[in-house]
């Protein structure tokens, strides 16, 4: 596999990019893993201590917050619904996904690769971006309507 990216044998100027743009990286999956590792240590702690020093280690690692949800909130009903309307969901898109990508893939239409380009297009689309376009939608017919 050649990237163009090797630094054996790179030109110092190639070097000096290849360095920033693995800093650059770095530093991206650090914004993007701490906020996630703050809210693990967090949820070890009581509120008190979140309160007192939100970014600190918890002193003593505490389950009571584990226990106090999965057990008094009822959080496995939470869950187990989670877990059957997400599978549901999933079977639906694997099933029609798959019957979409034979029809677009085997047959050859007018149209094809365009279909195929906005397929691959809606992948790259994120959900906030779909959803606030669909409440942008309805939005406007609800004012519309009146």
């Amino acid at each position: 596999m050649n990237t163009g990216m090797r630094y054996r044998n790179a030109s110092p100027g190639k070097k000096v990019f290849i360095i920033l743009l693995q800093l650059v990286m770095l530093t991206y999956v650090l914004l993007i893993i701490y906020p996630l590792f703050n809210m693990v240590m967090s949820s070890f702690k009581s509120t008190r201590d979140i309160m007192l020093s939100p970014f600190s280690l918890p002193e003593s690692f505490s389950f009571e917050n584990y226990v106090t949800i999965w057990v008094d909130k009822g959080f496995g009903r939470y869950f187990l619904n989670s877990l059957l309307f997400t599978g549901g969901a999933m079977v639906f898109v694997v099933l029609f996904g798959s019957m979409a990508a034979y029809g677009i893939a085997r047959y050859k239409f007018r149209g094809n690769t365009l279909l195929y380009m906005l397929f691959l297009s809606l992948i790259h689309i994120s959900e906030p971006t779909r959803q606030a376009e669909i409440s942008y939608a309805v939005f406007c017919l609800k004012k519309k309507k009146k």
